[in-house]
């Protein structure tokens, strides 16, 4: 999990340092990683309760799109470690389960 500008994103209201958890990475030439961000506000994506880090302290909700952000913007994102079981496997299940669903639509 990092803290990454909606800036850079895209995502939302340009808060600065929105959690994001990485759920893909990609080497060069193309290097970067697809983060989801997380929500306190609204009702959809996948449910992560405040507390499962330490750094979030309300009920949130990671969206279900990955958005693309290069490794340079990634340079200087602070760490918030890694989100624990099981709600690591959720957010990274919906995540491959809509950009599947995606792929197969195309």
């Amino acid at each position: 999990m990092l803290l990454i500008d909606d800036a850079i994103t895209g995502f939302d209201r340009n808060k600065p340092e929105r959690p994001c958890m990485v759920v893909r990475v990609e080497a060069p030439p193309r290097a970067g990683g697809w983060v989801v961000p997380r929500s306190t506000q609204g009702s959809i994506g996948t449910l992560v309760p405040r507390g499962a880090l330490p750094s979030l302290n309300k009920d949130g909700r990671f969206q279900f799109v990955p958005r693309w952000v290069s490794a340079s913007d990634l340079t200087g994102c602070r760490s918030l470690g890694t989100l624990p079981e099981p709600y690591r496997t959720r957010v990274l299940d919906n995540a491959n389960m809509v950009v599947a669903e995606v792929e197969i639509d195309l």
